[in-house]
């Protein structure tokens, strides 16, 4: 079928062919069975704001289409480029890099602000109510899929997505980064790469770390048992702790006791039932995560395939599901290994959001910290507080973002005294940091939003409301985007550095590789207007990786 949504009120059987031939810019829109079986059934091609036309697949126009995308270095408008690039390049073939210049407005309009669904764009910059999906597919048990849509429905729907995704880009293209939307585009064909690849998964480990799991929740829980109490239930653990003596706390919202891991650790941490109670869920956590590897994630090929995500986090970082690799601890990492004849192999950049924040705020003594090749302010922090490294990096952080003695002995158990003077020479030794802070907090209030590096925009709307709790919130996630948003920046630069080397993962500040024996990862270059060194490891797995 082919379907015309414009202005012509003769299209004819070569309408298509002519309009392709006379346009440098397309707006596209796919239409699949649904988001799992993702057959596809038609694009929808927007030659203008105003003009579409839709051709399913087994149309002979679909032909003429194909041609075109093959011989025309058109501009593709694409809301969700990662979802449909792929769908595109599969039906219609071509080299595996298209030479298109590929937008997409679901990045351009997070990248400025904006809610950045189709449905939400099409309402705050037009005030159209675009109709939601269940109108053609239902909800529920009877909700159908597009296969089972009228084609006349699923036409127009289609047309009206290119049409109002050319409309989109065409009202907010004067107001998006370059260079920022320019990193996007280049880091969604690696993402996309890096989803094909997966990461192997070495089974025979995975079922002894699964043994091994197993049997640490039933030793916890048989030492819970005999206090009659089951860890995993909240109701239990507050009455038990009730028949224990201690005091409870509440929710204010729900009237239940608290219970969870950061109470105990802070209201009931002299009693071991707490310690047991701890170690229980802990071990409990680790069992689900190699589980949901074996039974949910890992696919014929040995591998999972995890989906990652640029539009996710409003900082820009990247993330991912199915499984989410950015909770996979260290512990967890030991099932991920490299091919037959390749080792693992990571790429991690040192303190990064620090050496942020000591460039951003000009604080001398900041960055004197970095200007010494083993500068290190979360150690300089653990020796203070006689804790481990990891702990002193989270306290540091947590100071950052509005965290004080009360967090730090609730999070980390540090005595009252102990935090309140961290935080006192913190504020002391890094007075332009602090300063850098307010300025950076001011800014917010009076504009309302704040940006990274390279300009991708945050609105706090909230940072100027009379709702003390609600701005104090609002400026804690300020001072928090541009450091962690530059940071993201400067990762994402290196993954279009490396973009030639066989890269499996990304957890924040560290690339992961699964490359030949002997490959050279090089430098990538200048990535920062600061110093910003890497920590390079390798090993047969990456849970047991070491320096290289």
């Amino acid at each position: 079928m082919l379907y015309y949504d414009g202005p012509d009120p003769h299209p004819t059987s070569g309408s298509l062919g002519r309009r392709l031939a006379s346009c440098s810019t397309l707006a596209c829109d796919v239409e699949t069975v649904s988001l799992k079986d993702r057959t596809l059934l038609g694009i929808g091609i927007a030659t203008s704001p105003d003009e579409a036309f839709y051709v399913t697949v087994d149309d002979p126009e679909f032909t003429t289409l194909a041609h075109a995308f093959l011989t025309n270095p058109y501009t593709l408008i694409l809301h969700n480029a990662h979802f449909d690039l792929p769908l595109i390049q599969a039906t219609i073939g071509g080299p595996p890099a298209f030479a298109y210049n590929v937008i997409d407005t679901l990045i351009a309009a997070q990248l400025i602000g904006l809610r950045p669904d189709l449905a939400s764009l099409c309402l705050d910059l037009f005030g159209y109510l675009k109709p939601p999906i269940t109108d053609l597919i239902g909800k529920g048990k009877n909700q159908k899929t597009m296969a089972e849509v009228p084609v006349q429905d699923v036409a127009e729907r289609c047309c009206l997505d290119a049409r109002m995704t050319y409309q989109v880009w065409e009202h907010i293209k004067p107001n998006v980064p370059k260079a920022a939307l320019e990193l996007e585009l280049q880091v969604l064909p690696i993402l996309i790469e890096v989803e094909k690849r997966g990461i192997l998964v070495d089974q025979d480990r995975l079922a002894l770390e699964i043994k091994k799991a197993e049997t640490q929740v039933a030793f916890y829980e048989a030492l819970a048992a005999r206090e009659d109490v089951n860890p995993r239930s909240p109701k239990q653990v507050a009455a038990k702790l009730k028949e224990r003596g201690h005091t409870l706390t509440y929710n204010y919202q729900t009237g239940n006791p608290v219970t969870n891991d950061d109470a105990l650790r802070m209201y009931h941490w002299d009693d071991p039932l707490s310690h047991i109670i701890l170690f229980a869920r802990k071990c409990s956590h680790t069992l689900s995560w190699f589980e949901a590897i074996r039974d949910k994630h890992l696919q014929a090929d040995g591998r999972i395939h995890a989906n990652f995500h640029q539009t996710i986090t409003d900082s820009g970082r990247v993330a991912s599901s199915k499984p989410n690799m950015q909770n996979a601890e260290e512990p967890h990492r030991v099932v991920f290994v490299a091919s037959p004849g390749n080792e693992a192999y990571s790429a991690d950049f040192s303190q990064i959001e620090y050496r942020v924040l000591a460039w951003a705020s000009g604080d001398s003594k900041l960055q004197q910290v970095y200007a010494n090749p083993l500068g290190d302010i979360h150690t300089d922090t653990a020796l203070r507080l006689n804790v481990p490294r990891r702990i002193a990096k989270n306290v540091n952080f947590s100071l950052l973002y509005g965290g004080d003695e009360h967090t730090m002995y609730t999070r980390y158990n540090i005595p009252l005294d102990q935090g309140k003077a961290l935080l006192l020479d913190h504020r002391m030794t890094y007075r332009e940091l602090w300063g850098w802070v307010d300025e950076q907090k001011e800014g917010v209030r009076r504009k309302g939003y704040i940006e990274t590096l390279m300009g991708r925009r945050r609105y706090f709307p909230h940072a100027q409301s009379d709702w003390g709790k609600e701005a104090a919130k609002a400026l804690r996630e300020a001072i928090n985007h541009p450091i962690q948003g530059s940071a993201a920046e400067i990762q994402k630069k290196a993954m279009v550095a490396w973009a030639k080397h066989p890269q499996t993962n990304n957890i924040h500040d560290d690339t992961w590789f699964d490359k030949p024996l002997g490959e050279v990862i090089g430098e990538p270059g200048a990535l920062a207007p600061f110093d910003a060194p890497l920590k390079r490891k390798r090993g047969a797995n990456f849970g047991e990786i070491y320096d290289a």
